[in-house]
């Protein structure tokens, strides 16, 4: 039973670790909102996540028990629901990648200064699912060009979009979660898909387009990153800003992206978290030189 309980808690809090966040109970409520857009997105997701947790433990590698070897395998396998895979197909493809990201994750690690981050999803899901992609049909996106209801779903969408969910109520729930594992992230991720819609607006001048969210969901990744991972203890005024720098970059690095024959999934987020975590390193060193 203690067993049970463990794997439960460190398989929950790899979902939070989608968000940068530890914690159990906002690891359910992501993964309500995420069976509130579709059951099957739920269920890949939680395979996901223990098969890489499982697995990771079995190999006695670090950072299981803070679900940080569960939040990749849990979004290769929302990635796998996304897509259209049929139940059965998706289980398997999701079980494969689930143990692929475990040898890309301990590899990126090797890199100094680099975050892991989501890195591991975005290159195995584009290998698994970027040459099936026209054989099945991804559900419709929730969308509105009623400008109250359109910036309303896109705020919303920017949370859910991160875990490849659709609907404001699948939004709600995610935005709960984050604010239950602190209020700092959830403010954070406020300002980030707040910002990055904002931003999307100019690149995207039409309600209807932005209102998705799938403009905006790296932006609540990069907000949560720069304030309470690269910037955790500086002033208010640096982690803000820092925050909407971040943001800026994103959603360019993401509209820069649209035309590319690859699944875009949170590379925005990555890229921007990369050059960013750089950044940070090299000013130190130029100042001190």
């Amino acid at each position: 039973m203690d067993l049970l309980r463990t794997s439960t808690v460190s398989g929950l809090r790899g979902i939070s670790q989608i968000f940068l966040a530890e914690n159990a109970l906002a690891g359910a409520l992501i993964l309500a909102g995420m069976a509130a857009s579709g059951w099957k997105l739920a269920l890949l997701a939680a395979v996901g996540c223990a098969v890489q947790s499982l697995l990771a433990a079995a190999l006695r590698l670090d950072g299981v028990d803070h679900g940080l070897m569960g939040f990749n395998g849990a979004l290769v396998g929302a990635a796998a629901a996304a897509a259209g895979a049929p139940v059965g197909t998706g289980l398997a493809l999701t079980a494969a990648g689930a143990a692929a990201v475990i040898p890309v994750h301990l590899a990126i690690a090797r890199v100094p200064r680099i975050p892991v981050a989501t890195a591991p999803f975005c290159l195995v899901a584009g290998l698994l699912y970027g040459p099936l992609a026209a054989r099945w049909e991804p559900g419709p996106l929730t969308s509105s060009a009623v400008v109250g209801e359109g910036l309303a779903r896109g705020f919303l969408g920017g949370f859910a979009e991160v875990v490849l969910a659709d609907g404001a109520l699948a939004g709600v729930l995610i935005l709960a979660a984050l604010c239950v594992a602190g209020w700092e992230i959830g403010a954070f991720a406020a300002l980030g898909s707040a910002a990055g819609l904002a931003v999307s607006m100019i690149l995207h001048p039409s309600v209807e387009a932005v209102s998705t969210g799938l403009h905006n969901y790296s932006a609540v990744l990069i907000a949560i990153a720069a304030a309470i991972v690269l910037w955790p203890r500086a002033a208010w005024p640096v982690r803000v800003g820092g925050a909407l720098a971040g943001v800026a970059l994103t959603v360019v690095i993401q509209w820069a992206m649209s035309g590319l024959p690859v699944p875009t999934y949170t590379w925005p987020f990555v890229l921007s978290l990369w050059i960013m975590a750089a950044a940070k390193a090299a000013i130190p060193a130029r100042a001190a030189s």
